[in-house]
């Protein structure tokens, strides 16, 4: 069998109505893909990776779990994340959005004044979410200022929680945060709402 291909096959794709309309369809996707060049920033600059250590970091797995995630569910993160920042009027403090097998992403925003309360509030979150929704064993969780709120500039940060294992002593501790902080207390986490 012989298969030839031609060499406008990349501009006869391009080209395409389906092409066309599939870029359309997935371009708030896009802002997932501008958040992992945000944090792939740090890691040439030498923020919040240290390239020279020769292990990888927390912060690697995070972004590496979030550059896996397939396009289509990128676009649903996206438009979660978007709506997150950009609607004060949901009142709500963190958004949680799962991803593909086993994973979750928790979002939270905080003043980069106080950025090592809102670190430790989105590692806490993180916990629960990693707790509490079933088939759970990766979360990673984004936290930022919200868009035209910041009088001291904008900072992001990431957390990497990565639990295969899930002890009763774990479930007694993620109970604890979330009765003492109410962080996710009134969720549904078996989605029958």
């Amino acid at each position: 069998e012989v298969l030839v291909l031609s060499d406008d096959l990349w501009q006869g794709l391009v080209g395409s109505e389906e092409f066309k309309n599939m870029r359309i369809e997935f371009k708030k996707s896009y802002i997932w893909d501008r958040l992992i060049d945000h944090f792939a920033d740090d890691l040439l600059s030498g923020g919040m990776f240290d390239i020279h250590s020769k292990k990888i970091s927390n912060n690697e797995m995070a972004l590496a779990t979030m550059a896996l995630e397939p396009r289509r569910n990128r676009l649903v993160i996206s438009e979660a994340f978007w709506e997150f920042l950009q609607k004060q009027e949901l009142n709500s403090a963190a958004r949680v959005v799962r991803g593909r097998g086993g994973i979750a992403f928790v979002f939270t925003v905080g003043s980069s004044n106080d950025r090592e309360l809102r670190a430790r509030e989105l590692a806490l979150r993180c916990l629960v979410v990693r707790g509490r929704l079933p088939n759970t064993h990766t979360v990673v969780g984004i936290a930022t200022d919200r868009p035209g709120e910041s009088n001291s500039g904008y900072s992001s940060d990431i957390v990497y929680v990565h639990m295969p294992e899930w002890t009763r002593e774990d479930e007694q501790y993620v109970l604890g945060i979330s009765d003492d902080l109410g962080y996710f207390k009134n969720i549904d986490w078996s989605g029958n709402r």
